[in-house]
């Protein structure tokens, strides 16, 4: 009996435990999330290197998008997509607190 007890006090705890919510780092942070997608499309379409303030963030086939790029919120970032034939885009863009902006480079 006292092996019952002690197995629904612990199935009690570790529910407790699992649905307590988990603080978003992007509070604790002051940031926000930039994701930049790729908005060519069509024959001609090609890939695009992505930078944010001139740090590379990585390579996007068209139609695809990075993934979630933390950035302190309130700042202002220069986001650039280039592509191999020399075509470049270029975006300015607010990032606000907890918020997960997507920035279409390229449509």
């Amino acid at each position: 009996m006292k092996l019952l007890k002690w197995s629904v006090f612990l199935i009690t705890i570790s529910l407790f435990i699992a649905c307590t919510p988990e603080e978003d780092p992007c509070d604790t942070n002051n940031s926000g999330y930039i994701v930049v997608r790729n908005g060519l499309s069509g024959i001609d379409a090609e890939a695009m290197d992505i930078e944010i303030n001139n740090e590379y963030i990585g390579n996007i086939a068209p139609g695809g998008e990075t993934q979630a790029v933390e950035r302190p919120s309130g700042g202002t970032y220069e986001i650039k997509g280039s592509t191999t034939s020399g075509a470049v885009y270029f975006e300015s863009h607010t990032v606000e607190q907890c918020f997960e902006d997507v920035i279409t480079l390229g449509d």
